[in-house]
This record gives C-alpha cells, structure tokens and sequence, in this order.
C-alpha cells in the first residue's frame, strides 16, 4: 500500500508505520508482560526471604502473593513441612531466564541472519547494474523476498537465489516492482537499455547527469509516466541514428510527451534510420525542434518524398516557437529546417507530390532548398501546381542532380513567366531579336546541366513559343509539352 490509515481515520501516513512500527509497538507490549513477570518473580523471592529473617512471626495470608512463572504458576502459600521456598524459587528462577534467554538467542540469531542475508541480497541487486546502481539503491520499493514457490528447488540455493531461515523465501532482485528511482546530479552519459524491463516503473528522476543517450526501447514505455531530464545534453538533443525504427515511425514517447521533459527538444538526429513517415503535428508534441537531421544509405523516408514531409515541414514553419523556448539557454534557428549531417553524402532524392490533395503554396520552392537531400525528380504532376520559381532553378545547388520533372496536368500560365529578348538569326542571316518566354530559356539552361525528361502536357501553354527549341530540344531523352484543348 503507498499509504496507512490508522483506526481509518488518522492518516495518511508512511507504509512504513504498518511494515516496522506497528510490528515494534507489539513487541514492545509482549516484553512489558515478560518484565512485569520477572518483577513479580523477585517481589515474591523478597518477601519469602524477609518471613524467613523474622522471628518466626509468618507473613499473614493476606499478604502473600501469587507468583506468575514462564513454566507454570506457584503460590507462595506453601505448607511449612515444604521444601525451603527461597531454594525452589531460585532454581525455577534462573530455569526461566535460561529458558529465555535461549529463546531470545535462537529467534534473535534467526532475525539477525535474515537481516544480513537481506542486506547481501540488497548490495548484490546494486552491484548486477553498476555503474547505474544508485538506480537500485535510491529506487522505491525494493522487493528482495519473494515466497517460496512449490516448483522451485528446496535446497539453500533455489532458482529464486537463498533459502530463508524457517523456509521464509528466497532471495531475489525485484527489479520490475520499483515504482520510483532517482538518480540526480550524477556522471551518468546514458540510460540503460534494461530500464525498459522495470515495468513497474512509473517515475524517475536523472536531471542534472550528462545523458546524452535515450535507448529506443526506453523511448517506447507507456508506463513511464514521469522522466525528469533538465540539465542534460539529451534535453535539447536527440540521437536516434542508426536505429531500426518499429513502423518506420517515431517511438512513442516523441508523440506523447506528456510528463517527459522532451518538449524542450532542438535537435533530432534520425539519419541512417527506417522511418517512412513523420507526424503533420509533431510540432504540437515538440514546440521547440529547429532541426531534424535525415539521410544516409536506410532513410526510407526520402524514397520517396511526399506530400507528408512537406506538410511536417511547413506547420513548423507556419507556428510561432513557444515562450519556454524562446527564453531558454539554446539559441533557436528562426525556421525549422531540414538538414543533413555534416561530412555524410547527402541523398539523391525524388520529390513525388503527383496527384496530390495538399495545397501546394510558394513555400514548396523552400522547403525543396532542403539541405538533407538532393532533388533528383520533380513529379509534381497534377498538384495544383500555380507558379514556378524561376529563382529556386537559378541555384546551381538546387538543380544539381536534377535530371527529371513533371509539371503536367496543373494549370500553369506561362504567359506569368515572363519572356526575354533573344538574338535569333533569321533565314537572311542576319540576327533578330525575338521574345522567348523564360520557360524554354530554362529548359535550355537544364539541359547543359543534367536534365533528360522534361514533361508539361496539358498546361496553358503557347505552343508557337516552343518552336525556338528548335534542335536543342531533341537531346532529351523524353520531352513532351501540350496545351490543354480548352487553351488553345
């Protein structure tokens, strides 16, 4: 029980009140009627020996007193042809001290053995998980009996470690029943991995260590309900590379903070991980991330990236971080990013958003600026696709590993690209300058880079301006630009 009631009423108080000092108020009674016993005994002894030392004068009869004895009672009334009393009295005397004292000597020995044998357990329980054994020792409660089992071996040394004085139990290291540990201002630089075996533990307390690590397993406990972190490298940022991720998303506990001092999270590192997907509303459960680090060989979620990345990206982007962060140690970046750790070969990644349902708003061309991949496709076929950033294609960083994109089936205006004057020689000769629009001028800049498939049917096109392509346009490998019939 985590709490005593005494009479009901009176209370709460300590459970261990009911463990040790109801138990102490007993024994204490029990040795007042054994010490009101042996005054008795030495009353009875006095006054038999003061009748002896008078004159023969006897104590009256109403003066006697009935002595109460461990082995029997006596009544000091004996007749006078009897043995002499102070012989007897003294023999049953000291036959009852001895009797008690041997009594007091092997149930005393019995305590003090099973005291020091659980002490030993105790000390063991700690030394098994150094060097996080004030774990053990500052845990609440430690369970190191558990009742002897009919399937368990008899002899001292059974399955559940050692036998008991008067078959009592045995000894064992209950770690799964601490309910409650701490273990601040320590060197501890990670969690252990075997905490996620405690399953009755539902708070701990490990602020001001120098943990750096979160085991995953950790990380996936409902039943932890409380986790004290403040004064850690791990408060502010998270490794889980190189983790094998269950569903490919996040573990448990980075959804569900509640109790956790993760809120106050900046960095997440989850490159070379198996996640496939994050959260639209992780930034309800992490206010305070700037940073999330993706890539590497296993990062499913960039093969490929959708629509749900984006979004991830943009309610970020579009809430303020709250005034916990603002006001903290860490300098926070102004915008949520995604990044790429630093000296890591960086993805190639395709950007698949066709036939997309999300509202795609200017701010696609910024979070496709990423610096944790590479655009190597751009499908944005059938995206509501209104605009396009000519400025984004003018960075040799973005368009680098660019070789296919797919603007079909949006409703692009290319008359809002803007056009440019271009020296184009005439059947004369000689060079005339002709309004190209900004769109065929791009492609033409793509194709020197990398750019094999180009794609934009059914758009609002004027197809006359794609004449200027002319022959350059024949070295792509797949090339097709329509106008929608109700354009033309």
């Amino acid at each position: 029980m985590p709490q005593v009631f005494i009479l009901y009423y009176i209370g709460p108080l300590p459970v261990i009140l009911a463990g040790i000092c109801l138990p102490s108020f007993k024994s204490v009674r029990r040795s007042r009627n054994i010490s009101t016993t042996l005054l008795v005994n030495l009353i009875s002894m006095a006054e038999a020996t003061a009748t002896e030392a008078t004159e023969g004068k006897p104590i009256p009869k109403s003066r006697r007193s009935s002595r109460i004895s461990f082995l029997g009672s006596s009544d000091t009334n004996q007749q006078d042809n009897a043995k002499p009393r102070c012989s007897h009295q003294m023999k049953t005397f000291f036959a009852e001290i001895a009797t008690a004292t041997l009594a007091f000597l092997i149930f005393g020995g019995i305590i003090v053995q099973t005291l020091v044998i659980v002490g030993q357990t105790n000390a063991l329980c700690g030394q098994q998980i150094v060097p996080y054994e004030n774990l053990w020792v500052n845990g609440f409660p430690k369970v190191v009996i558990e009742k002897h089992q009919r399937n368990r071996n008899t002899s001292n040394k059974g399955s559940g470690g050692t036998l008991l004085p008067l078959n009592l139990g045995f000894t064992t290291c209950r770690y799964d029943l601490v309910a409650a540990s701490t273990a601040s201002n320590g060197t501890f630089t990670d969690l252990p991995s075997f905490l996620s075996d405690w399953a009755g533990l539902t708070s701990l307390d490990v602020r001001w260590n120098k943990i750096q690590h979160i085991p995953l397993t950790m990380l996936s406990m409902k039943t932890l309900k409380t986790l004290l972190l403040q004064g850690n490298p791990v408060e502010t940022m998270l490794n889980l590379s190189h983790q094998q991720l269950s569903n490919g998303s996040l573990p448990f506990r980075l959804t569900h903070v509640e109790g956790w001092e993760l809120d106050a999270l900046v960095r997440l590192d989850l490159t070379n991980t198996s996640l496939t997907n994050l959260p639209v509303d992780l930034h309800a459960s992490l206010p305070c991330l700037r940073e999330i680090y993706l890539g590497g060989s296993t990062n499913s979620i960039l093969s490929p990236i959708t629509p749900q990345l984006f979004l991830t990206w943009k309610n970020y982007n579009n809430t303020q971080p709250v005034q916990r962060c603002v006001g903290s140690n860490t300098v926070l970046s102004p915008s949520f990013q995604f990044k790429s750790v630093p000296q890591q070969h960086v993805a190639v990644a395709e950007v698949d958003f066709s036939f997309s349902t999300v509202p795609l708003t200017s701010t696609i061309w910024s979070f496709l600026s990423s610096k944790a991949f590479h655009v190597g496709l751009l499908n944005l076929r059938c995206s509501g696709l209104s605009n396009i950033d000519f400025t984004w294609f003018n960075n040799p960083q973005n368009i680098a590993h660019l070789h296919a994109i797919d603007f079909s089936d949006n409703n692009l205006d290319t008359q809002l690209f803007g056009s440019a004057m271009v020296p184009v020689e005439g059947i004369d000769g000689t060079l005339q300058d002709i309004e190209i629009n900004a769109i065929w001028l791009l492609l033409r800049d793509l194709l020197q880079v990398n750019l094999g498939r180009f794609l934009m049917e059914n758009g609002k096109c004027e197809v006359w301006w794609s004449w200027w392509c002319g022959g350059w346009c024949e070295f792509f490998t797949v090339f097709s630009q329509t106008s929608h019939p109700f354009f033309l």
